[in-house]
């Protein structure tokens, strides 16, 4: 993720930021869409490498168009609705796991195997999250469908492409709507740009040092201490790198005019696994939840009745944090990582309605509030995440040869 800065491109994002608060505060209403349609599309052709297959850029603006069809006409019938809900969900999962089909397909057909691999489709998976769950926001809210150039501005708005957050539609538009004509003061805006570098560029570098790559795979021997500093090194490496450059984009998006949704609220102090996944990826668990868990859950109380909310529950929650693992990557270790949060927030919940049960509302909120037992859960929370990232930062093999080594201690 630290490769994603590039000094070089301060001068150009610098004019990207600028025409694109001009065309936010001050164009006149009938020409600002289309205008910062055009400001972003722009910037997405300008920033980012589209390899030199000439058809990947075509086939970018294929899916874009094609779920814009889709949102377009959701109202007229339920399949249309379900199609603009899905649609980008199918090209993602084509991205990971169809790509290489693809590829040999298109190679048959004639194309350059090495202009091939040189492409990619940029931000799909932010993108993919943020227009999937556009029609249900539109259908929430009962809006209409947005006109292309909104759509397109929505779609391409830089700031949120590669990393998020997974912003709303309705915060997108109204807080273009407010900006008209109004310049924000600036100071609050650059502070969090500041704060953002500060994470991104000097916190996240020094725990790099002690995690996996930085200490643990130096060639030296190391034992279990050393594989939990490492643990809790990538850890605190993946919360400021993640929540550092959340924190520029957001503080960039608000000198545009754009407020665009928190994705991190000091995780680091989560006393559970629950608290914790409402403070650490909030747009992404935000949105697990009403793509995933609310509906399955639903579907499930139908099926199994109402006597078996609990198990319907816990089964919501442990598929949703496996779609969170295997959308992290399609390896054995991912899908066991997103096992691994599940089982804890279903223990955190399960023992949560069992304390209420045992002892009572006041007496759950004297234990809520009790020092030592908060200092305990939030010790043994950071110490499970910290264990469970050893999934998440190292590749299978490398798990294969931590497990040689450290089986027989």
């Amino acid at each position: 993720m630290n490769q994603v800065l590039d000094f070089s491109m301060l001068l150009p994002l610098g004019s990207y930021f600028l025409v694109a608060a001009l065309i936010v505060r001050t164009a006149p209403r009938a020409l600002r869409n289309p205008a910062f349609a055009f400001c972003n599309a722009s910037a997405l052709l300008y920033f980012f490498d589209w390899g030199t297959w000439s058809g990947g850029l075509a086939l970018y603006c294929a899916w874009t168009l094609g779920h814009y069809f889709f949102v377009r006409f959701m109202y007229r019938h339920r399949l249309l609705y379900l199609a603009a809900m899905l649609f980008p969900l199918l090209v993602l999962v084509w991205s990971k796991v169809g790509a290489g089909w693809t590829q040999e397909f298109l190679v048959q057909a004639g194309a350059n195997r090495e202009d091939l691999a040189t492409w990619s489709m940029v931000g799909l998976s932010f993108m993919a999250f943020r227009l999937s769950i556009l029609p249900v926001e539109l259908r929430a809210r009962n809006l209409p469908p947005p006109d292309p150039a909104t759509y397109l501005s929505f779609a391409f708005f830089l700031p949120t492409l590669l990393v998020g957050p997974i912003s709303a539609y309705p915060r997108f538009v109204q807080s273009m709507d407010d900006s008209h004509g109004h310049w924000p003061e600036a100071i609050p805006a650059l502070c969090q740009l500041l704060v953002g570098a500060v994470k991104y560029l000097v916190l996240a570098t020094v725990c790099d040092q002690l995690s996996f790559s930085g200490y643990f795979w130096d060639h030296n021997q190391h034992g279990l201490p050393e594989l939990l500093v490492s643990g809790v090194g990538f850890y605190l490496y993946v919360y400021f790198s993640f929540s550092g450059f959340c924190e520029f984009c957001i503080g960039a998006a608000r000198l545009i005019g754009i407020e665009i949704d928190d994705n991190f609220r000091n995780p680091l102090a989560s006393r559970n696994l629950q608290v914790f996944w409402g403070t650490w990826h909030i747009t992404l668990g935000r949105y697990v939840g009403s793509m995933v868990f609310t509906p399955l859950t639903k579907w499930l109380v139908r099926r199994w009745g109402t006597d078996h909310l609990h198990a319907a529950t816990v089964s919501s929650i442990l598929l949703s944090f496996l779609v969170i693992g295997v959308w992290h990557g399609q390896s054995w270790n991912f899908l066991l990582f997103g096992a691994m949060h599940g089982l804890g927030v279903i223990v955190v919940y399960s023992w949560s309605l069992l304390l209420k049960r045992w002892l009572g509302l006041s007496g759950y909120r004297r234990y809520l509030n009790n020092r030592s037992i908060a200092l305990c859960a939030w010790l043994l929370t950071f110490l499970y995440i910290s264990l469970s990232v050893i999934l998440f930062a190292n590749e299978p093999a490398q798990l294969e040869l931590l497990w040689r080594q450290f089986r027989g201690v």
